[in-house]
């Protein structure tokens, strides 16, 4: 079972290796390059605001490279935002949504995963699911309202900025919908079954994002602001929010299991299931929020190895799978039916490796890599609040579902 987890830190070391390598070999080359020649998705200099990005030297210790793409260090330094409060909290926040999705497939019998709930949105509507994401929504909302868990932008939005965000959101979109899976779905419950699609996914889409990222400087795209993390709830207070809920969620998982052993025959069944769905979405968005997955600027500086790194997001998978690998592997095939339900709608475990499967996951990484956002935190932030940046992600984020079930998938299956 540790193989699951280190099979995703695998990725991130190979990548980082690459790029030290890379650096070394190049380091007697010319590093002046002409500002004329920077990547479209990467935002100029100029338009960075002093008073609310990091100071420079997070970020100078990075080039420009032939391409106009970053040429990182030979030594990898660490961010001053990689601290204990970072990882207690993104340790929390996963924690909650570990135990989130244990809670949805304990009580309901499903798999969580945000990328097929979108795309039940905008492709297969269906009203439970239409109830979950309005649940990811609320979590942002109230999460901002109450915790201050939001990020302004940055920067300014240009057009090189609203470009990086669309093509971002797009390929994240297109690829969840091509490989059936996303962060939650292959990442948290796929690994936790050990499932070899999950398996191959996940570190595919970490290698694909760290590439992305580093190559195109999405660190300086979206900086770490320190007035924000200043502002942001202590490990504690994080921790004891995410105790609350799960204790929540196990007394509604204990009061359902006592009263409704026969409850898939009564009239409420469709009322509780709905209602199901709604706190498993509000819950999930709320540790998203808590651990910092919301926040593009946490995923830029963990998956960009060009600039000082953050690491504290390996905890938020790493907390989520301390709660659902020992569920799925020793709990769940003990499990004879779920609460609210006759059977389990599990997944395959030894589902076919295909150029879907592949294929999605690059793109999905390359997205997630461009722009900072996967599906679930997207839903979120626009919760939190409704920005140019939260609209240009959603519409992203559709255009990429729709696209991929309509043209790319039907082009993918001919092949």
């Amino acid at each position: 079972p540790v193989s699951a987890y280190v099979n995703v830190n695998a990725a991130i070391f190979l990548v980082r290796s690459f790029f030290l390598v890379a650096s070394s070999s190049s380091s007697s080359s010319s590093s002046s390059s002409s500002s004329s020649s920077a990547s479209l998705l990467r935002p100029a200099a100029g338009r960075q605001s002093p008073s609310s990005v990091r100071t420079s030297s997070s970020l100078s210790s990075s080039s420009s490279g032939r391409w106009g793409l970053i040429r990182p260090n030979r030594m990898l330094t660490l961010s001053p935002s990689f601290n204990g409060t970072a990882m207690g909290s993104a340790l929390a926040g996963g924690l909650l949504c570990g135990c989130t999705v244990v809670f949805k497939t304990s009580v309901m019998g499903g798999v969580l995963g945000i990328s097929n709930y979108t795309k039940r949105i905008f492709v297969q509507p269906e009203s439970s699911r239409r109830l979950f994401i309005f649940g990811l929504i609320a979590a942002g909302r109230l999460g901002s309202m109450c915790l201050g868990l939001v990020e302004p932008p940055a920067l300014p939005l240009t057009g090189a900025q609203a470009l990086r965000i669309l093509v971002g959101t797009l390929l994240t979109g297109g690829g969840a919908n091509i490989q059936c899976g996303c962060t939650s779905g292959h990442g948290l419950t796929g690994l936790a079954r050990l499932s070899i699609r999950s398996l191959v996914s996940v570190p595919l889409f970490m290698a694909s994002g760290c590439l992305t990222a580093t190559l195109l400087g999405t660190q300086a795209a979206f900086p770490s602001q320190a007035a924000v993390e200043a502002a942001m709830p202590a490990a504690s207070t994080v921790a004891a929010i995410s105790a609350a809920v799960v204790a929540v969620l196990a007394g509604i998982a204990g009061v359902l299991k006592c009263k409704g052993k026969s409850v898939e025959e009564k009239a409420s069944y469709p009322l509780l299931y709905n209602a199901g769905e709604l706190v498993s979405g509000s819950s999930f968005g709320l540790g998203l929020a808590l651990s910092g997955m919301s926040r593009p600027s946490k995923v830029a500086s963990f998956l960009d190895l060009s600039a000082p790194w953050d690491g504290s997001l390996m905890f938020v998978m790493g907390g989520a799978l301390l709660m659902t690998l020992p569920y799925f592997q020793f709990v769940q095939k003990k499990q004879e039916k779920p609460i609210l339900g006759k059977s389990f709608d599990l997944p395959a475990l030894t589902g076919i490796i295909d150029k879907k499967l592949v294929l999605g996951a690059l793109i999905f990484g390359c997205g997630w890599g461009t722009g900072g956002m996967c599906p679930g935190p997207i839903w979120v932030n626009a919760g939190a609040a409704l920005t140019p940046e939260a609209l240009l992600a959603l519409a992203g984020l559709a255009g990429g579902v729709v696209a991929a079930d309509r043209l790319v998938v039907p082009m993918i299956n001919k092949l």
